[in-house]
């Protein structure tokens, strides 16, 4: 077996304390406020969106944000068609820096 052949061996059961259940009252709460704080999220949302419809600058902004962190282009261009599906004109949706260099080169 080798000076290593325990860690071949497999790991002998040990229960896991399940933890206890949550109370009726618990679960009706934690419903509520998630209800809450998704029809926010929403209301939020929709005033974002509307926004980026009638201000071009505000539409590149919600734009930039949402690729915070993104470089893959088939993410980049799922979230330009949504937008676009959403209202925002595409060319609010269009990567501005990228394009400037294009135009340099």
């Amino acid at each position: 077996m080798g000076t290593l052949g325990y860690l071949l061996l497999p790991e002998p059961d040990s229960k896991v304390y399940e933890g206890c259940p949550q109370t009726i009252n618990e679960n009706q709460a934690s419903f509520k406020e998630d209800d809450k704080f998704w029809k926010k999220a929403k209301v939020i949302l929709e005033k974002a969106l509307d926004e980026a419809r009638g201000d071009p600058e505000f539409g590149e902004i919600l734009f930039n944000m949402l690729l915070s962190g993104r470089r893959d282009p088939e993410v980049i261009k799922d979230i330009q068609d949504n937008l676009v599906a959403l209202g925002v004109p595409i060319e609010q949706c269009q990567i501005k820096e990228a394009l400037d260099y294009q135009e340099t080169q």
